[in-house]
């Protein structure tokens, strides 16, 4: 039997089938989670709860229910960003990635470091502004499109291509600064070393 689309998911919520609305959340959840816990992981979990609490409440202004992921992630973006303005002086930053080569390798946000490379790509994301950091890891991480992630960012998708190629050219500067390889910096091996940082063993 095939799956339910999100589209079909979210057409069935709004007609009042709560075990769609659960079916969407248990699909998106550990994506989520991961967003804030590898930004913000002492407050991922009340975060992650507050974004999908959110998106009861705005699901009416979701005109596309295809493009209910990107929407969920602008949500979740808010809240990060919303967290971010209130927390105080020390904690208004985003946390560095939490893994190192050779050890446990696994954070809470299931990303694994398993090549010296790995390990200075989250190194160089860690540097870049939030958007340009949020660019990446839906276009990497969850294989979103430049419309979907302009969704995201609130933004048209032509800014979205312009900024992917910033936060490329930045993060294989500050790799290359970190000390990787010259053949391991090229757009192709970098796109490599960082979508399989979520990738299982």
């Amino acid at each position: 039997m095939l799956e339910a689309c999100d589209a079909e998911l979210v057409g069935r919520w709004n007609a009042g089938d709560d075990a769609a609305r659960a079916a969407l959340f248990e699909r998106h959840y550990a994506s989520v989670e991961r967003f804030f816990s590898v930004k913000v992981p002492r407050a991922a979990r009340d975060l992650t709860q507050q974004t999908f609490l959110a998106c009861i409440e705005l699901l009416p202004r979701l005109a596309q229910p295809e493009s209910f992921r990107a929407f969920l992630f602008g949500v979740a973006r808010n809240e990060l960003l919303r967290h971010l303005r209130s927390a105080g002086r020390e904690e208004a930053r985003l946390h560095p990635y939490e893994t190192r080569p050779g050890g446990a390798g696994i954070t809470p946000s299931g990303i694994v470091a398993r090549h010296e490379i790995q390990w200075l790509v989250l190194r160089a994301l860690e540097t870049l502004p939030v958007d340009l950091r949020i660019a990446l890891e839906m276009h990497y991480w969850e294989a979103m499109t430049s419309s979907e992630i302009a969704v995201v960012l609130r933004v048209p998708p032509s800014t979205v291509t312009t900024r992917l190629s910033r936060a490329r050219a930045r993060l294989a500067a500050r790799v290359a600064e970190l000390g990787a390889p010259a053949q391991a910096l090229t757009e192709s091996e970098l796109e490599r070393w960082t979508c399989a940082l979520v990738q299982p063993p």
